[in-house]
């Protein structure tokens, strides 16, 4: 090292410490959980593995008009991202994001009725799937189009067979969604894209992986963001006890975006709430 005239005033080797800070806002993600009141609250994820969600921030309450409420495209601390909800009529609204994190939803828009024919509504790629009362899973393409322009083409039946599922779980970054059935463990159906001229040119399931048992033990699944900065988006778990757990997710050309066999504590208290997405 030399000063301004360049006379050396030191020698040595020279090392750089990084220390990592909280990446900017339209690079996280947040999650949302409705308390029982109607009270929608928004965690921003921090990016840190050692503790990734910030303090809750509310939204807003008469959250508890709807009886489903779905993540459509990804969401980030920037007030980014789109949902879907469904209210006790039957009738899907439509909730663009704002841009604004303080207020990340613009006002709603109707998209149509006759969604309680449906027991579960889950995102697909930006689209929407919806099983039946009869088990039968549909699916609707998004268009491009926002609300009042309608959001989805005409459903597209997949296939039967889905009430042997006691949550289903999509994303909305690919066509992966794993499936938790009545004995507790979880499968997931990959995220083989449907290419014209391709090996796979439907709509439908690849066959289902095997992703593990004891799923059971949770009483609320989602799928978050990359929580901790991981190459896959991450999955939640709210246990009866209110505990709240992270997998991080893993990718794997069989069985698509799947959760990790390691998990960890992220929360607790979580059982205020009775929709976490």
């Amino acid at each position: 090292m030399t000063d301004r005239a360049g006379a050396v005033i030191g020698s040595g080797p020279v090392a750089f410490r990084f220390a990592k800070g909280t990446p900017e806002n339209y690079r996280r993600t947040t999650v949302l959980a409705r308390d029982k009141a109607g009270v929608l609250w928004q965690y921003e994820s921090t990016g840190l593995p050692d503790k990734p969600l910030k303090a809750r921030q509310r939204i807003g309450g008469g959250w508890n008009t709807y009886t489903s409420i779905t993540t459509l495209t990804h969401r980030t601390a920037a007030g980014e991202g789109d949902l879907v909800a469904r209210d006790k009529a039957g009738v899907l609204w439509f909730y663009k994001g704002s841009g604004n994190p303080d207020a990340p939803f613009k006002p709603r828009v109707r998209v149509g009725g006759g969604w309680n024919t449906y027991t579960a509504i889950t995102s697909r790629a930006g689209s929407l799937v919806a099983r039946d009362k009869a088990g039968v899973m549909w699916f609707y393409l998004r268009t491009g189009q926002d609300a009042p322009q309608p959001p989805f083409y005409p459903r597209t039946e997949i296939e039967s067979g889905w009430n042997s599922y006691t949550a289903v779980v999509g994303n909305w970054s690919d066509y992966t969604v794993v499936a938790r059935d009545r004995a507790g463990v979880l499968w997931s159906y990959g995220f083989v894209y449907p290419i014209p001229g391709g090996d796979f040119t439907g709509v439908g399931f690849p066959p289902r992986e095997r992703v593990g048992g004891g799923w059971n033990v949770y009483d609320r699944i989602a799928r978050a963001g990359q929580l901790v900065g991981s190459p896959e988006t991450d999955f939640l778990a709210r246990d009866t006890q209110g505990r709240l757990w992270l997998y991080e997710g893993v990718g794997d050309s069989s069985i698509g975006i799947a959760p990790s066999s390691t998990r960890g504590q992220i929360g607790w208290g979580w059982g205020i709430y009775d929709t976490i997405l």
